[in-house]
C-alpha cells in the first residue's frame, strides 16, 4: 500500500500528464516550451505514467511521445516549501554499487556500513577487536545511545574503517562523485532515462491541509546532475550520514524503521534546489515589478 507522500506523488503525475495530454488548453503549453518542443508544430502527443504502463523501476515518472519523435522521459518531483529532503533511491549496497562500476572494496564498505548480513562486526572482528571499538567509540565521545544504537543495528559508520581502506574509500567517492550522482538521479538504462527534471513546490494550509501550487521547475537533467553534484564528500558531525555533493546517504533504517529493508542504503535531495539553476524554467514567470515614475 502506497503511503500518504506516495499517493501524493501519483496524483501530481496524473494532473501534469493530463495536463499534458490536454496541452492546447492548459498550462502545459508553457511547460512543452521549457522541453524543447513547439508547440504550434506538435501535430501528435501522448503522455502516460511509466508505472501505468509497466515500464518498471526507471528513474523516468512520465514518458512523453511527441510526433515520431524518440521517447521523452520526464522525472517528477512533489515538495512542500517546509520540507528538506525526500528519498530518490534506496536498495542493497552491493546492487547499488554494481550499477555505479564500483570495485568490491566499495561495496564491502558501504554493506558495512549498513549493518548488512554478512558484513556486521561480528562477522570481520575478534572479541577483542569489538571490545576496542566500543572503547574507542566512548573516547571519541559518542554518547550512550547512540553506542547501543550502532551496536544493535550491527553498523560501523565509515569513520571507523581501517585508515587505509577509509583513504581508499573516499579516494574513489570523491574521483566518482558525478557518475554516482547521474547514477541515483538518472538510473543505469539508456532508453528512458530523464531529459528533464520537473520539481512542484506548493504549500499546505489549515487542518485539512488543502494544497496549493506555488511555483513549477524545468530543468535540463544534466544542469540537475551538474548542481547535485556540486560539494564535497564528506560525513556528516555525526557520522551517520555521507554527503556526495547535494545527495545525501544514509542506512534506511537510521531511526525508527527496522524491518527487511532497514540494511537498504537510502538516498535523498531537496528537489526544491532546481530553483537555483540559471537555466531552470519557472512557472508562472515572476512579473516585473511596478516602478513609479521619476524613481
Amino acid at each position: 500500500m502506497a503511503g500518504p507522500e506516495a499517493k501524493a506523488g501519483i496524483k501530481n503525475e496524473d494532473h501534469i500528464t493530463n495536463a499534458l495530454n490536454h496541452f492546447r488548453s492548459t498550462e502545459a503549453k508553457k511547460w512543452l516550451g521549457a522541453l524543447g518542443y513547439d508547440v504550434k508544430t506538435i501535430k501528435k502527443l501522448k503522455a502516460d505514467r511509466s508505472l501505468k504502463i509497466k515500464l518498471g523501476n526507471i528513474k523516468s515518472d512520465i514518458i512523453l511521445m511527441v510526433d515520431n519523435q524518440k521517447p521523452h522521459g520526464i522525472q517528477v518531483k512533489k515538495s512542500r516549501n517546509d520540507t528538506n529532503f525526500h528519498h530518490v533511491q534506496r536498495g542493497w549496497a552491493d546492487n547499488i554499487c554494481r550499477g555505479w562500476n564500483a570495485p568490491i572494496f566499495i561495496s564491502n564498505a558501504l554493506e558495512k556500513f549498513a549493518g548488512q548480513n554478512g558484513f556486521q562486526p561480528a562477522d570481520y572482528m575478534s572479541k577483542k577487536e569489538l571490545k576496542k571499538l566500543q572503547s574507542e567509540r566512548r573516547k571519541k565521545g559518542f554518547p550512550e545511545k547512540k553506542i547501543k544504537d550502532l551496536v544493535r543495528r550491527k553498523r560501523i559508520l565509515l569513520s571507523e574503517l581501517e585508515e587505509k581502506e577509509r583513504k581508499k574509500v573516499f579516494a574513489w567517492l570523491k574521483k566518482n562523485k558525478k557518475k554516482i550522482v547521474d547514477s541515483v538521479l538518472c538510473g543505469n538504462g539508456k532508453k528512458y532515462r530523464p531529459r528533464h527534471l520537473m520539481v512542484t513546490e506548493y504549500t499546505e494550509k489549515g487542518k485539512t491541509k488543502v494544497t496549493k501550487v506555488t511555483r513549477i521547475g524545468i530543468v535540463r537533467m544534466s544542469k540537475a546532475v551538474d548542481h547535485f553534484a556540486k560539494g564535497d564528500v564528506a560525513e556528516t558531525k555525526g557520522g551517520t550520514v555521507l554527503q556526495i555533493g547535494k545527495i545525501k546517504l544514509q542506512r534506511h533504517g537510521a531511526e525508527k524503521s527496522e524491518g527487511k529493508n532497514a540494511q537498504h542504503l537510502q538516498f535523498k535531495i531537496n528537489p526544491l534546489g532546481v530553483f537555483e539553476i540559471p537555466s531552470c524554467k519557472i512557472f508562472p514567470k515572476k512579473k516585473p515589478k511596478k516602478t513609479k515614475r521619476g524613481k
